[in-house]
């Protein structure tokens, strides 16, 4: 069988699949949600198992698909360096950890240090791979690299109830249901400064770790501020949320977002995830990647009256905790950087974290303190693609969730 037919026939298994075994299950529990049904019915969480057990196949059968197309040539094997970060700091790192383990003096060569520029795209990558890799929210959305500093997110919608009744010798009227918007996504520079001292590099660089041990634990630190940007930048405040525009501002100032009424008072958390739930539209509800996110104040909530009830899904939560969370099939994803007052509903390829290519570090052996100091900045930005699928709930009691 040629390559192209066989992924072909992977991907018609896939369509199958979906439209045989996971869009039933997925229909069943808004249909049980729409009924008020109880997250914990044993109804609800026996179709959330067997909707896991259908996402896991999907991912095996994505698998398939991909590791065909490398087998095949159709797209690049994505082979990595063993140390891809050799090189982010020193020209020649032997040189310098033999003579800081075994020279007269405890300084650096100048001659050592990196020059100052664009990191290389295999280190950028990887450098930027460490920056979402732990983060809740930019882990899971879309990550866009982008070549220029501006990039457009086009959306075409198609409005409903359009059509008209035919009548002979009479002109249809233009039927003007397709509409074309668009969101950019416009990066603005972040800069992270760094001191390295002399006995960090002293402790570490016998172990031939030291260059990928800074490169991880800065983009690990980097990505923690951009992950709290995300939510809660707001392109004004301060010197920190005024870097840029989150999805908070950005969702508040979009009257195609879909709000619930306020939750205030409202100490139930399964009370505030229906209200979420309903207020996207129904034909959005089973979208792919459907997702929830919470901040951990509400997931406790959420957890704690699950966990309390005698059934396949108490028993997950108890032993799995928050990675086992869901509304009526719908993931819930635990952010430890949104407001409690907050929760969102939306599909995670719907949200947007755009990285400009260019990452580029600076540094400078500071001879006085000790020290090299390490420049690392980047360009990036948060947008969406359209604002009618995302549900967003506000003015949440909190404390009163966690009570």
């Amino acid at each position: 069988m040629e390559l192209n037919d066989a992924v072909e026939e992977v991907k018609t298994d896939i369509r199958s699949f979906t439209e045989e075994q996971i869009t039933p299950i997925k229909e069943r529990l808004a249909s049980l949600e729409e009924r008020d049904s109880s997250p914990a019915d044993e109804t609800v969480t026996d179709l959330e198992k067997r909707l896991i057990d259908g996402e896991q196949k999907l991912e095996a059968m994505d698998e398939r698909i991909r590791l065909a197309q490398v087998e095949g040539g159709l797209i690049p094997a994505t082979e990595k360096s063993s140390d891809p970060f050799k090189g982010f700091i020193f020209k020649d790192i032997d040189a310098v950890r033999h003579e800081l383990l075994h020279g007269d003096t405890r300084a650096v060569n100048l001659a050592a240090i990196s020059s100052a520029g664009k990191l290389t795209d295999e280190t950028a990558s990887a450098f930027l791979d460490f920056v979402v890799g732990d983060q809740p929210t930019l882990s899971v959305i879309e990550k866009r690299m982008m070549n220029s500093p501006t990039a457009r997110l086009d959306r075409i919608g198609v409005g409903a109830r359009k059509m008209v009744a035919g009548t002979e010798n009479t002109d249809v009227p233009d039927t003007d249901a397709i509409t074309f918007g668009t969101h950019t996504l416009t990066v603005t520079e972040g800069v992270w400064a760094e001191d390295i001292s002399l006995s960090f590099l002293e402790d570490n660089i016998a172990g031939n770790n030291a260059e990928a041990q800074i490169a991880s634990v800065v983009a690990k630190a980097i990505g923690e501020e951009l992950n709290d940007l995300a939510w809660n930048g707001d392109g004004a405040t301060g010197t920190f949320l005024s870097i840029n525009t989150g999805f908070e501002t950005l969702f508040a100032a979009d009257a195609d977002v879909n709000d619930t009424a306020s939750q205030t008072g409202v100490t139930d958390p399964t009370t505030v995830l229906s209200a979420l739930y309903k207020s996207v539209p129904a034909q959005y509800r089973m979208l792919s990647g459907q997702t929830i996110f919470v901040s951990p104040a509400f997931s406790t909530g959420y957890m704690d009256n699950q966990s309390s009830r005698a059934t396949a899904l108490g028993d997950s939560v108890l032993t799995g905790g928050g990675m086992n969370l869901r509304y009526f099939g719908v993931p819930l994803v635990i952010d430890r950087h949104q407001a409690e007052a907050q929760a969102y509903m939306s599909p995670t390829s719907n949200l947007v974290f755009g990285v400009h290519r260019d990452v580029t570090q600076e540094l400078e052996w500071r001879p006085r303190s000790r020290q090299i100091e390490l420049t690392v900045s980047l360009r990036f930005d948060y947008e969406y693609k359209f604002g009618g699928v995302v549900g967003r709930a506000i003015v949440i009691d909190g404390a009163g969730l966690v009570s």
